[in-house]
């Protein structure tokens, strides 16, 4: 399950200042990080036998001298990577001499899937079974996933100070609490190609945050497929359904909860079967809270529609989120607009509401503290029904917090219905999260909005909408172009 961390203000700030502790020169957003941890499956094709995932590990910060590097259930790994080092003592780190080059690529925007890609030049692997899988149909390795931890040397931990298994555990593991200051996503892999030819050896994965799958979507083909259900099943699921929007005040807000989060989970680690009611296939409840698409309301509109008309018909479900929304468009709310976040959940827009409106902005300004409060219910319900789960990679974050972060730097601002801030990469945001900047910029997006924009002065709050990033570890990419809105002054 993918997370969003999100460093906090005091450490934002010294993490790209300079000043933070064992920050030895000003130069410290010059040194980009970028370690990925490939996750794939291993199975001897001699014996038959399957093996537990196994991983390859690039890091931009440390790496590892001595041995045994780590263990592994595949023997050809263990044997050829071990062989490199000293085998008599515990691994020892130190900063990497050659920093790989690295870049990762993603667009917030568009009402699709989440999707990111990583490319890593010079890849050459060691291990025979993994550069087979990358240059023809090998069947003995399936890549499953991508693990990307990312930041500034300065929010990951000295790993110079660490010895024996302790070094490497953290090394090998993404999620431990020491990387909090760092950001980090997963995602499935969808396809990787050779995206440039030797010497370069590029390649470039591209990914999945969210699967956004129905887990009874194989169970339930058939109704998928031609949104016929067989009456015992209708029944079960209509009144399933009719009681929670009856009982919810026949709300826009629990017709989406019924039909996305009830129905649709993040990763699909979780998509299991037992997850759910047998009868009416939806998410338990809890389940549904720990794996299911969370839905965010950033409009006022949104949150305040209801119909009782809403809970007379049962639509026919969808593969995906993607699909089950487009229905709802079309069938219940023509005007409704989505967006998905890096964490895989989805955030719902009117088309009605222009951002480029004084009378909205108004109205939005005014309704806000009743959306945040009602967003950050739903984001500490899922966060209370995961912190029950020993699983690693939704572990607390300790230091992430939804207060208004201060953008060190920009590198440009241009105003509009919705301000675009290009900034250096300074962490990852959610959406509906506020930023605030201390300058001003005479600049618009086109000659109208320059007429009619009134530039804010002072320190000013931002309400994100969306944004995309493209970070590298050696090239000239380090940009965030966050499509944000202006808000009121801090006093």
């Amino acid at each position: 399950m993918s997370e969003v961390i999100t460093i906090d203000n005091r450490l934002l700030y010294e993490a790209t200042t300079g000043k933070a502790q064992n920050v030895y020169r000003p130069d410290i957003m010059l040194d980009r990080v970028i370690n990925i941890k490939i996750n794939y499956d291993y199975f001897d094709t001699v014996s038959g036998l399957n093996y537990p995932m196994q991983s390859i590990v690039i890091r931009s910060d440390y790496e590892a001298q001595g041995g045994p590097l780590f263990f592994s259930a595949n023997r050809q790994q263990a044997k050829i990577i071990n062989r490199i080092a000293e085998t008599d003592k515990m691994p020892v780190f130190e900063k990497v001499r050659i920093k790989p080059d690295i870049r990762l690529k993603y667009r917030g925007y568009g009402s699709t899937g989440v999707k990111f890609d990583v490319t890593v030049g010079n890849f050459f692997a060691l291990v025979q079974d993994f550069a087979l899988e990358l240059n023809s149909t090998s069947q003995g390795i399936k890549i499953q996933s991508i693990e990307v931890l990312f930041g500034y040397m300065s929010q990951f931990p000295d790993l110079t100070l660490l010895k024996g298994t302790l070094g490497r555990d953290v090394y090998y593991d993404f999620t431990n609490t020491v990387y909090s200051y760092a950001s980090y996503i997963k995602g499935d892999v969808l396809y990787w190609y050779r995206s440039a030819a030797p010497p370069d050896g590029e390649y470039t994965f591209s990914c999945a945050v969210a699967s956004i799958k129905m887990p009874a979507e194989q169970k339930m083909g058939n109704i998928v497929r031609t949104g016929i259900y067989p009456e015992s099943t209708y029944e079960a699921m209509f009144l399933s359904y009719k009681y929670f929007v009856e009982s919810s005040g026949f709300t826009l807000r629990s017709v989406l909860e019924w039909y996305i989060t009830r129905h649709y989970v993040r990763n699909a680690e979780d998509a299991q079967i037992r997850y759910l009611y047998a009868d009416t296939m939806e998410l338990m409840p809890l389940n549904s809270y720990r794996y299911g698409v969370q839905v965010f309301i950033m409009s006022p509109k949104i949150f305040n529609a209801f119909s009782k008309d809403f809970a007379q018909t049962l639509l026919p479900l969808a593969p995906t989120a993607v699909g089950m929304l487009n229905t709802i468009k079309s069938v219940l709310y023509p005007s409704l607009d989505y967006r998905f976040g890096l964490d895989g959940n989805i955030y719902i827009y009117d088309t009605r509401e222009h951002w480029g409106d004084p009378v909205f902005l108004k109205e939005y300004n005014v309704f806000k503290p009743t959306l945040d409060r009602y967003n950050e219910t739903i984001r500490n319900r899922s966060k209370t029904a995961l912190a029950a789960i020993a699983r690693s990679d939704v572990r607390p974050l300790e230091n992430r917090k939804l207060i208004p972060l201060s953008v060190p730097a920009v590198y440009d601002l241009q105003y509009g219905p919705i301000t675009v801030m290009v900034t250096p990469f300074f962490g990852l945001v959610d959406m509906g999260q506020q930023l605030s900047f201390n300058a001003a910029y005479p600049v618009a997006v086109n000659q109208l909005a320059s007429i009619n924009t009134q530039v804010p002065v002072g320190e000013v709050t931002y309400t994100v909408l969306y944004y995309d990033i493209d970070f590298s570890t050696v090239s000239e990419y380090n940009t965030m172009s966050i499509y944000c809105v202006a808000g009121a002054l801090i006093t």
